[in-house]
């Protein structure tokens, strides 16, 4: 999968998936050469029957069973470790079913899983507030991260992965590098006027620990990497933070 450009954390969790699986047949002493479609039933059978651990997101969740979307990403993940089988020569058939849409006049087909898209968790106001007052007492950089990641709806990674270069403050925009984003695709988002006044103010922060920032050398918002929750050397604190 390295080899066709998927993203690492993709292989690693398609990894994890097909491991899951094999685990689950060594356990029934099956060998995955011969696994039929009653050993995937009974595999997802039992991944929608572990404990599952309750989060503050989603309290009223059942305590059982992995999340939908767990699930149907290990199954594509097993899908494509079978056609590889069968690509091959080992198998003769997927025993992982495929879903089916309706589009150009095809029967649709039911998945071995029906897909559940729940509606997206929203903080209420009382949760906003307790966010804002936490976010007020933080060093300049993690508020300006906290208003931009707020403003465009960024991921960590393209937020931790900004840029001077990435900004056109003149018409609030940032722009979203293919590499950066989970899609591989470029895009561009706005920000407001609280994450301009913020973006120039760490600037001038910066400038006045580092000198002149210019260009990708010495990124926007770098992580620490040794433990300082500031990005900044060891003693160059701000005197605000």
């Amino acid at each position: 999968m390295a080899n066709i450009g998927r993203a690492p954390n993709t292989i690693d969790a398609y990894g994890r998936a097909v491991e899951d699986h094999l685990r689950f047949c060594a356990v029934d002493g099956i060998d995955p050469v011969l696994t039929g479609a009653d050993t995937v039933a009974a595999w997802i059978g039992d991944m929608l029957d572990r404990p599952r651990r309750r989060t503050v997101k989603a309290p009223l969740r059942p305590e059982t069973g992995l999340a939908n979307a767990t699930v149907q990403q290990r199954l594509v993940a097993v899908r494509s470790f079978y056609e590889y089988l069968v690509e091959d020569g080992l198998r003769e058939r997927n025993p992982v079913r495929r879903g089916q849409t309706s589009r150009r006049g095809r029967s649709p087909r039911q998945g071995l899983v029906r897909r559940i898209e729940p509606a997206p968790w929203i903080p209420n106001e009382d949760i906003w507030q307790r966010i804002l007052i936490a976010s007020a007492e933080e060093p300049l950089r993690n508020r300006l991260m906290v208003t931009l990641a707020y403003d465009g709806a960024l991921r960590r990674e393209e937020l931790v992965q900004l840029d001077v270069e990435d900004f056109e403050p003149a018409h609030r925009l940032v722009h979203l590098r293919a590499e950066t984003t989970k899609s591989q695709r470029a895009r561009e988002v706005a920000f407001g006027v609280t994450s301009t006044r913020l973006f120039v103010a760490y600037l001038d922060e910066r400038r006045s620990l580092f000198g002149r920032i210019d260009g990708r050398s010495s990124g926007l918002l770098p992580i620490a990497t040794t433990g300082d929750r500031w990005g900044l050397p060891p003693g160059r604190r701000p005197s605000n933070a």
